[in-house]
This record gives structure tokens, sequence and C-alpha cells, in this order.
């Protein structure tokens, strides 16, 4: 994932999700593992709509 993706992808998270990332980046070490995270986070999305 590129850097302007990871950008548009956190540009549509609400709030809630906003405030659950900047608890998690406290724990991350890369930027493999913001993408993991983000990547959850739509796989949870798409599973609600269904």
């Amino acid at each position: 994932m590129q850097v302007p993706e990871i950008e548009q992808q956190i540009r549509t998270l609400s709030i809630a999700q906003l405030e659950d990332l900047a608890e998690a980046l406290l724990d991350f070490n890369s930027q493999n593992d913001l993408v993991n995270y983000l990547t959850n986070i739509s796989l949870r999305q798409s599973n609600q709509e269904d």
C-alpha cells in the first residue's frame, strides 16, 4: 500500500476509529503495522455491511 492510499483510507475513518487508531499508533513499529491495522478496519466494515 502506497502513502497516498494510506492517507485516503485514514481520511475515511470515523472519529471513533481515528481515536482508536491514535491509541494503536503507540504500539506500531513500522508502516506495515499501520497498513495491517487499516486492512483490519476495512475487513470489519465489509463484514458489518453484509
